[in-house]
């Protein structure tokens, strides 16, 4: 049930205990079997593990970009813009290929970050 409650509790879920108990509860209460039941539930397992699995390469390739983008010279600037966080910020050293001409004006900088309506 830990690993059930890991997740929404990451993410800042009310009540992520009660909410990881209650699919279990359910499941324990069934008296029903269907044919076809114990494959499906072996590929649900399956597609949860690989769900789980990608899930982890996510975050490591977050914290990896992350990593990387807190080396950038332009770090500060691109995540003190309101709306800009590391995601934004590193997206737009991407479109831009690091060439921050491209973004002519601070208003089309803020439209990366969608707080200015200016197309970015």
């Amino acid at each position: 049930m830990k690993q059930l409650e890991t997740w929404p509790r990451n993410r800042k879920v009310l009540c992520a205990d009660q909410l990881a108990e209650t699919p279990l509860e359910a499941a324990g209460r069934q008296q029903t079997t269907l044919p076809g039941e114990k494959p499906t539930a072996q590929l649900v397992h399956t597609l949860a593990r690989e769900f789980m699995a990608l899930n982890q390469q996510v975050t490591q390739l977050h914290k990896a970009t992350e990593a990387r983008f807190r080396e950038h010279r332009n770090f500060e600037v691109l995540t003190n813009m309101p709306g800009l966080g590391v995601i934004l910020g590193a997206e737009s050293l991407a479109t831009t290929g690091d060439d921050m001409s491209l973004i002519a004006t601070a208003n089309r900088l803020a439209g990366f970050g969608g707080v200015a309506p200016v197309p970015p």
